[in-house]
Order: C-alpha cells, then sequence, then structure tokens
C-alpha cells in the first residue's frame, strides 16, 4: 500500500521547475528506493520466491503424481550394501 500510495504522489507532481516540486519529488524517489529494498531484503530473507509458493491445485497435483527414487531404479539388490557383488571396489 505504501508504494502505491508513493507512486500516486510522484504521479502527481507535473513539473519540477519550482524548488518546493523538485524537493518533493526528490524525497518520494528516496523512499520509493529504501521501501523497494526493504521488501526486497525481507522477501530473500523468508524466501518469498515464486518457486516457494504453491497453490492447492499444484500441491494435488504432486501428490497424486508417484515419484520414483534414484535407488528404485535398476531393480536393486546387487549393490554392496545389499550383499551383491562389488564391481568397483567400495571396499
Amino acid at each position: 500500500m505504501a508504494s502505491q500510495r508513493i507512486a500516486a504522489e510522484l504521479h502527481r507532481i507535473k513539473s519540477l521547475a519550482r524548488q518546493t516540486s523538485f524537493d518533493r519529488f526528490t524525497e518520494l524517489t528516496r523512499l520509493k528506493i529504501q521501501y523497494s529494498e526493504i521488501v526486497g531484503r525481507l522477501s530473500t530473507k523468508l524466501r518469498l520466491t515464486n518457486q516457494s509458493r504453491m497453490s492447492d491445485r499444484q500441491a494435488a497435483n504432486a501428490a497424486r503424481t508417484p515419484t520414483i527414487k534414484p535407488w528404485d531404479i535398476g531393480g536393486g539388490g546387487d549393490g554392496p550394501a545389499d550383499g551383491g557383488s562389488d564391481p568397483v571396489n567400495w571396499n
């Protein structure tokens, strides 16, 4: 909301010819930059990225999609941890 108010006040300034208008423009521009930096820092600290948000529909689709784990590929049971052969000489 604050950013929208600052933008609206910046838009109301028609001319920078008068010193008072220029001073107000400078102050509002500085505030807008500070506000943007603060929001950016907070978003980073809170990890508010597009990737971190998921809609209910996306969550339902993810729950329905079966996931194959890397250790399930290839049949399993033939590695050194399973008592099988050791072709890579793990020991």
